[in-house]
């Protein structure tokens, strides 16, 4: 590894082509945008699920978890419900509860908190690259382009992104004082670097293969450029972690083979693995800042010889003029090694922040210095665009990121508040009946239950659509009571079927389906999807007497209105009566 002097001829001509202050100014700007975006989706879920845990690890280890029943209590259709997936992430888990201590369900401490974890890892970045390539140019242009890079923004901007931060800031940390007792011989770096990779295999499964990178460390990295034990040693906590893994309920098995994961046996697992694989590889380099392929068409084999055929050909002018660099072969087996393991799943933007610290690093080297004498590769020539256009489609991307984050933070908060100062008008067991879709409600349990934690209320999403995020007018009216026992109400969904063309369809292998005639029952009421005259509407029939501490609510785009029901049950009434 190179020594490099502040008086050597070496060292000031890596001064040459360091970023300019403005553009680091620029992103450290755009970290501010998450700080107001509030709490969304599973981020309710994570936090009312670390509050019922306790500080125990068999509880903390079982508690960061996402099902079917974190959306609702009533029904799901065919094709959405999934099995409980437990994930063991004791130190998240704990994290979540020491925030809600301080912060209860304000958004803005918990983004402080991931942007810190993300400051954090834009420091440890520097350093790690400086040590890994020598040069501060190549890290300082890292860091730039770790700011401006889109699915790196996602993990820091949304709050249960952090998973992959925190993760990668104990990466860093264990290369660091991994390097450090390599290249010093101090032990107590060395016992310092294994505390970090301990620390790690509590953040995230994907850590076991930390020993790996270690081990490239000295074969690639370290001056004397063999492979050695000292890497080995690290593999102990992992056994001893995946052992006791298997000790915990829910959490020795693998999520299920659906929703998100795709586990080897399953059907198309080597087409999907490969097309998500090539796929992880564009948006990198922020050719493809979204997952945009459905399923049904990833695991075809045009689709994998188009994305292998763009993704192959980019690699290979970046390899022709990065490929020379002494830490090319480490920084691409960086990026093998941490990608690879996230191809099993429905890839998500976030899922790619640990693989771009080494193509940051990587495509670092592009920056280049003027002095150099290098080849006039057309990649060189137009690099200078290439960097305007990653800066701009990065802060496009943030506001627009931060923007929709706060957009339906606001429309959750909205439907929960409205809930809390009705409910605070009624006693007795509360349940909240939900119609149409205007909110995302994916976790509105959740935040219900957190807001309203003495009455831990129970969700109804009444019509399914509101499941699928499709927003429309819809038009509700309860009817003359069919019998004694309860009450009918018709909710009309105009001329679109309530979810034949979800959005977010590509996250399942097959198609839900529910057609006209379908009904569905719970212990409580029935619902049978109908059309006349051109138009969907629900038939819904209430088998037991409407209480006064059932609230009804119609979200329309930009409104939430209660509805009111027809009668409630005299029973209550006499009781709600006598208590007053």
């Amino acid at each position: 590894m190179p020594e490099v002097t502040d008086n050597s001829a070496e060292q000031r001509s890596q001064l040459v082509g360091l970023p300019p202050k403005w553009l680091l100014a620029l992103g450290l700007l755009l970290l501010l945008l998450p700080l107001g975006a509030g709490l969304h989706m599973d981020d309710y879920t994570n936090i009312y699920n670390a509050q019922q845990a306790d500080w125990g690890l068999d509880s903390l280890g079982t508690s960061f978890f996402h099902g079917a029943g974190a959306t609702q209590d009533g029904y799901l259709p065919k094709g959405y419900e999934r099995p409980v997936a437990y994930y063991f992430r004791p130190l998240l888990v704990a994290l979540f509860k020491v925030e809600f201590m301080f912060f209860g369900l304000n958004g803005f401490g918990y983004h402080l908190v991931n942007v810190l974890f993300h400051l954090a890892n834009l420091c440890l970045l520097y350093v790690v690259g400086l040590r890994i390539t020598g040069s501060k140019r190549v890290a300082s242009w890292a860091v730039i382009l770790l700011l401006f890079h889109t699915p790196s923004f996602a993990a820091v901007s949304w709050v249960s992104g952090r998973t992959e931060v925190c993760v990668a800031t104990v990466l860093l940390l264990t290369l660091y004082t991994y390097g450090k007792y390599r290249d010093d011989g101090d032990w107590l770096w060395y016992v310092l670097s294994i505390f970090f990779c301990i620390l790690a295999l509590g953040c995230k499964e994907q850590s076991v293969v930390f020993p790996l990178i270690l081990v490239a460390w000295d074969r690639l990295v370290h001056q004397e450029r063999r492979f050695t034990l000292w890497p080995f040693p690290f593999f102990v906590p992992v056994i001893l972690s995946v052992l006791y893994r298997s000790t915990l309920p829910g959490v020795s098995q693998l999520p299920p083979a659906s929703f998100y994961f795709h586990p080897p046996g399953t059907e198309g697992f080597f087409l999907h693995a490969a097309g998500r694989f090539f796929e992880s590889i564009l948006a990198l380099i922020q050719l493809l800042s979204h997952t945009i392929i459905p399923y049904g068409m990833m695991v075809t084999l045009p689709t994998l010889m188009a994305l292998a055929a763009a993704a192959g050909a980019i690699v290979w002018a970046l390899w022709r003029v990065v490929g020379k660099a002494t830490a090319a072969p480490f920084l691409a087996y960086w990026i093998v090694l941490f990608t690879a393991p996230t191809c099993m799943c429905t890839q998500l933007p976030l899922y790619l922040y640990i693989p771009t610290l080494g193509a940051a690093l990587l495509l670092g080297h592009l920056a280049g210095s003027p002095a150099e004498r290098r080849p006039a590769y057309l990649l060189l020539r137009l690099r200078k665009w290439l960097l305007v256009v990653w800066v701009l489609v990065g802060t496009l991307m943030a506001m627009g990121t931060a923007a929709w984050l706060s957009r339906k933070h606001n429309q959750q908060r909205q439907l929960v508040e409205r809930v809390k100062a009705d409910a605070a008008k009624v006693r007795g067991s509360l349940r909240v009946h939900i119609f149409g879709s205007s909110v995302p409600l994916s976790a509105i349990r959740a935040y219900m239950r957190l807001a309203l934690p003495k009455r831990q209320p129970q969700v109804h999403h009444m019509t399914l659509s509101s499941l699928f995020l499709q927003p429309r007018p819809i038009e509700v009216k309860w009817i003359k009571r069919s019998n004694k026992a309860g009450s009918r109400m018709i909710v009309k969904e105009g001329k679109r079927h309530p979810f034949k063309n979800w959005i977010y369809g590509h996250l399942h292998e097959k198609p839900i389906s529910f057609t006209v005639g379908d009904s569905v029952a719970t212990a409580d009421y029935s619902m049978k999807l109908k059309r006349s005259r051109g138009e969907y509407y629900w038939d819904i029939y209430f088998k037991t007497p409407v209480q006064l501490s059932w609230l009804f609510y119609a979200l329309t785009p930009g409104k939430v209105e209660k509805i009111e029901p027809p009668q409630a049950s005299p029973s209550y009434k006499r009781k709600t009566q006598r208590r007053k």
